[in-house]
C-alpha cells in the first residue's frame, strides 16, 4: 500500500486530514520507508489530541500553527 502512495503521490498536500484519521497510517508508512515523498497536512483540529488518531507521526513532523486572518489583513491587496 505505502509503494502505491509513494508512487501516485510522492508530494501532496491533504485538507482536513483529522477527517480521516486513516491517512496517518499511510503517511507514516510511507515516510518510514522512503525519504523523497512529502507531505502537507491540513486541518481545523489539533492533530496530536484526537482520540481516534492510533498512530503518531511524532518525529517525522513540523507543526506549524496558522492563526486566522485579521480585517485588514483581509483588506491588504497585493
Amino acid at each position: 500500500m505505502s509503494f502505491v502512495w509513494k508512487t501516485l503521490y510522492p508530494y501532496a498536500i491533504l485538507d482536513e486530514v483529522q477527517k480521516e484519521t486513516s491517512l496517518i497510517v499511510s503517511i507514516k508508512s510511507v515516510y518510514d520507508q522512503w525519504a523523497e515523498p512529502k507531505y502537507i497536512l491540513l486541518g481545523s483540529s489539533q492533530l496530536l489530541l484526537l482520540e481516534k488518531v492510533k498512530e503518531s507521526l511524532a518525529g517525522r513532523s513540523i507543526i506549524i500553527e496558522f492563526y486566522p486572518l485579521t480585517l485588514p489583513e483581509l483588506r491588504t491587496q497585493s
